[in-house]
């Protein structure tokens, strides 16, 4: 199983970047570039509480540039965004945006913070696996709990979420979690509102594991996100070796 991420370089109204948390519009623009493609792949991702095979950041700043981040999460649903690419030239966020570039690949000229978003990872790749891995946690934070909501992670959540997300996807576990338990935990509330849904509050910032058995599963981890609407932008993640 190979995952992979891309990000894309934007041209746009930056204070709106700044004010506004585009997710949805994000998703939004995902979806109607796979109806280019595939029309009912685009109405099956649309309806509610139907698996889907991403993860979509919303746009973000680093230096004066905006970037969007795309995790696929199978062969398929890449190959079919990345071929509606070929002739878009702008994208709807709420605003137009002109598309600078598509990463596909990591390139020298790319500003490290958006370098280590560009990945492609493969169950059987040979990976260093440290004794500690940190889960940078971008955007809030949000597990549902039956009726209820927890936004503090725990061993238990994480192990919870990844796994269900991939029952949903593949019918089965292919990124088992070695056990872990939490060492260090760094973390603030942030409040965002997505259109057309409401305020949501979640948790930003760092949580350190120290890994009791060694896999290269945890590095998968950042291609799915952890919780809530991780395809409107929430949980999204980066993992780091220390």
């Amino acid at each position: 199983m190979i995952l992979r991420s891309i990000v894309l370089q934007l041209d746009g109204n930056l204070e709106l970047v700044k004010k506004e948390f585009l997710g949805y519009y994000a998703y939004s623009f995902f979806l109607d570039q796979i109806k280019k493609i595939d029309q009912e792949k685009a109405k099956m991702y649309h309806k509610k509480n139907t698996f889907k095979p991403f993860t979509i950041s919303p746009p973000f700043i680093v230096g004066d540039n905006i970037y969007l981040r795309i995790c696929f999460l199978t062969d398929e649903i890449f190959s079919l965004f990345v071929s509606s690419l070929f002739d878009a030239k702008t994208i709807k966020l709420k605003e137009e945006f002109k598309i600078i570039k598509v990463y596909l690949t990591q390139e020298k000229n790319l500003p490290k913070k958006i370098s280590r978003l560009v990945k492609v990872f493969s169950d059987d790749k040979n990976h260093q696996i440290p004794d500690f891995l940190t889960i940078k946690i971008l955007t809030p934070l949000i597990f549902k709990k039956g009726l209820d909501y927890e936004i503090v992670p725990n061993a238990y959540l994480i192990k919870k979420s990844f796994e269900k997300r991939q029952l949903e996807i593949y019918q089965e576990i292919i990124f088992p979690l070695p056990k872990f338990f939490i060492d260090k935990i760094h973390l603030q509330t942030k409040a965002v509102k997505i259109e057309p849904f409401g305020d949501f509050v979640g948790m930003v910032g760092e949580v350190r594991l120290k890994l009791e058995e060694k896999n290269s599963s945890p590095f998968a981890l950042e291609f799915f996100g952890l919780g809530i609407k991780t395809t409107m932008g929430l949980g999204q993640l980066l993992i780091q070796k220390k």
